[in-house]
């Protein structure tokens, strides 16, 4: 599952810089393209990534291999928010630093991206051991942060369209929150059997 997870985000993101470099003809115009598909690849894999138990719980499909799907995840969205990083600074940034301090949009990115790195950097057992992190699970319920920090770097963006912005994270917000809402309870087995008896 995880293999096939990394395997799904390499491919998308070569798939895209290949029909970036193909299909656009303009470089500002293909730099703008990489861009926001990289950035939109990122917050699809974080709003994946943190949605995976409140469905699963919905779905009354729980499994073992939930945590490692969800790690496996979380770790394709850093990745994928570290090269959307990196194409911003290196194209339509051009390396201006100060610009991410200064603008409100590029420090909430800047931020969404911190944490991302701190949680990928404790999604493996040896680091955790290493860095003698004691409260791992807390920390990646930063996650969530990060999220919301993502949502406020792309609505305030001019690159990106606020409709599909709030589209997106306001569906994902809407499945997250039915966690709040009590299940009904199965019938066990032997409770089934007398209620048929009756």
């Amino acid at each position: 599952m995880t293999r096939a997870v990394y395997a799904a985000t390499l491919g998308v993101g070569i798939a895209l810089l290949a029909w970036g470099a193909a299909a656009v003809t303009w470089p500002l115009e293909r730099a703008l393209f990489w861009i926001r598909s990289s950035g939109w690849l990122a917050a699809g894999l974080l709003l994946m990534a943190i949605l995976v138990t409140p469905l699963a719980r919905r779905l009354r499909s729980p499994s073992r291999a939930l945590p490692s799907l969800r790690r496996a995840l979380g770790i394709s969205a850093a990745a994928s928010a570290t090269a959307h990083a990196a194409l911003s600074l290196g194209t339509h940034l051009d390396g201006a630093w100060a610009q991410v301090a200064s603008l409100a949009w590029l420090r909430a990115g800047a931020l969404a991206w911190l944490v991302l790195a701190a949680l990928w950097l404790t999604s493996y057992p040896g680091a955790v051991r290493a860095l003698r992190v004691k409260l791992w699970k807390p920390l990646h319920r930063l996650a969530l942060v990060a999220a919301l920090l993502a949502f406020q770097h792309a609505l305030l963006s001019p690159l990106a369209a606020r409709g599909w912005v709030l589209g997106v994270f306001g569906v994902a917000a809407a499945a997250w929150l039915t966690r709040l809402i009590p299940q009904g309870r199965s019938s066990t087995p032997s409770q089934a059997s007398s209620q048929s008896q009756t």
